[in-house]
């Protein structure tokens, strides 16, 4: 499956937050606050607000996925370093699973990092989101160090270098 990657335009604000609510509804039941992580996920697009969203469109400009990079300096959660580059909230629909999507919305977010000269790119996530975490070690993302659980999810910085 072919994708074009690109910034989110505003008219696309709700498509993403679309994609954002139906990739992450699997984990209902998995978190102790569903209500308050599912209303970031059904919330993806404002993460352009202090950062970039990315979004991954088929041939017809239908959204598949779409991630937050957030370059090295800008506005992030604590437990990232302010040069390094930060890739939140990947969220890939469900019937474009399976066809590169994620991966290819991670490399947009390295290129990205690359060009904005940040040494290093970190993200975090869960062993809960296994299929998301195993793809970031195949790419070269290795655990930093391990977090506070969030909403009752074990929670781990993860970090590849860039140089």
């Amino acid at each position: 499956m072919g994708a074009r990657i690109g910034r989110m335009t505003a008219i696309e604000r709700d498509a993403v937050n679309a994609v954002g609510t139906a990739a992450y509804a699997q984990f209902e039941g998995v978190y102790s606050d569903w209500a308050r992580f599912y209303a970031g996920a059904a919330n993806l697009a404002a993460l352009d607000i202090e950062g970039q969203v990315l979004v991954a469109r088929d041939h017809s400009g239908a959204i598949l996925g779409a991630v937050g990079y957030f370059g090295p300096g800008t506005p992030r959660p604590e437990c990232f370093a302010p040069n390094t580059a930060v890739i939140r909230m990947l969220a890939v629909a469900p019937k474009a699973r399976g066809g590169g999507i994620g991966r290819a919305l991670t490399d947009a977010c390295i290129e990205r990092a690359k060009a904005d000269g940040a040494p290093t790119i970190s993200l975090h996530t869960s062993p809960a989101m296994a299929v998301a975490l195993a793809m970031y070690q195949r790419v070269g993302f290795r655990e930093v160090r391990t977090l506070p659980d969030r909403f009752g999810v074990p929670y781990a910085v993860y970090q590849r270098e860039l140089n």
